[in-house]
């Protein structure tokens, strides 16, 4: 489970968001570059990999993770 902040957007590339990604949800840190935009995953579990944004791609930010709890 994870506790999410829906008022805050303000995205940095200190912290992990939920993101909506062409209707799929991910949790990602979110880092920007001149030309791309990277999702990059908090684990560090090979099977998470980082996701680089198309033009194409719908992206919505729905908020930062607080924290997560491991039931």
């Amino acid at each position: 489970m994870v506790l999410v902040n829906g008022q805050d957007r303000t995205v940095n590339e200190q912290d992990a968001f939920l993101c909506i990604l062409n209707g799929f949800a991910t949790i990602k840190k979110i880092k920007k570059e001149v030309n791309s935009i990277y999702l990059l995953p908090c684990s560090s579990d090979s099977v998470h990999k980082p996701i680089i944004l198309d033009k194409d791609d719908n992206i919505f930010v729905n908020g930062k993770v607080i924290d997560v709890f491991n039931i």
